[in-house]
């Protein structure tokens, strides 16, 4: 994320999350939280009504592809961690590609844990 928080640690964070919520939407609320993007200037990015926009951050409807990219442009997000809720499982192998895929799933994993904050940027010598 772009932001100065991380992204797990604002959905665990008071009034982030409802009972009715879908996944996308939790995520979209965050990302508009910790970037301060209002409904009107992400309706304005995106090409709708804020109310549009009321509707994707209450599970009601669900935006158009290109929207969805304007979205993690201005969230500084990829669009996995805005739709899929599953967190990494470093612990297990049982989804992780095997053989020589394993080195592109690993490097996209150390990639995901610096964007996080989790791992520090690489040194240069």
């Amino acid at each position: 994320m772009a932001a100065s928080g991380r992204a797990g640690d604002a959905l665990e964070g008071e009034g982030m999350t409802r009972a009715d919520d879908t996944p996308f939407a939790q995520r979209l609320r965050c990302v508009m939280g910790i970037n301060r993007i209002t409904m009107q200037r992400l309706g304005f990015l995106c090409g709708v009504t804020p109310q549009a926009v009321l509707k994707w951050t209450q599970g009601k409807a669900m935006p158009s592809s290109s929207a969805c990219i304007k979205i993690c442009k201005a969230g500084g997000c990829s669009m996995e961690w805005l739709f899929f809720p599953k967190f990494l499982d470093l612990e297990s192998t049982d989804e992780a590609p095997q053989g020589r895929h394993a080195k592109y799933w690993a490097r996209e994993v150390i990639a995901e844990l610096r964007e996080c904050g989790d791992l520090p940027a690489r040194q240069s010598s």
